[in-house]
């Protein structure tokens, strides 16, 4: 999984707004979401918190679905899902 995270990392899928806002809607509490809403948190939290978490939460569903032995094709498929709202976490 550490593999991953630091290709998440390293990659360009945060600048990918639609995947980051779904990503990071899914990792934050629902109750400072509800209280602060997405904007005001993406707007004062660190750029690096949230870059670390995006990539901590893409890496471990992704591995608790898929298992450690995946694809490539696997893991397109996967961030697709996310983007589209059809993964659940």
């Amino acid at each position: 999984m550490n593999n991953l995270f630091d290709h998440i990392l390293d990659s360009n899928l945060y600048s990918d707004e639609v995947l980051r806002k779904t990503v990071m809607t899914h990792y934050y509490p629902s109750l400072l979401l509800n209280t602060y809403g997405y904007d005001k948190l993406d707007h004062n939290l660190p750029e690096n918190y949230k870059k670390t978490s995006f990539a901590v939460w893409l890496s471990s569903r992704f591995i608790y679905k898929y298992g450690s032995q995946n694809n490539v094709i696997d893991f397109i498929d996967f961030v697709n899902k996310v983007k589209k709202g059809e993964f659940k976490a």
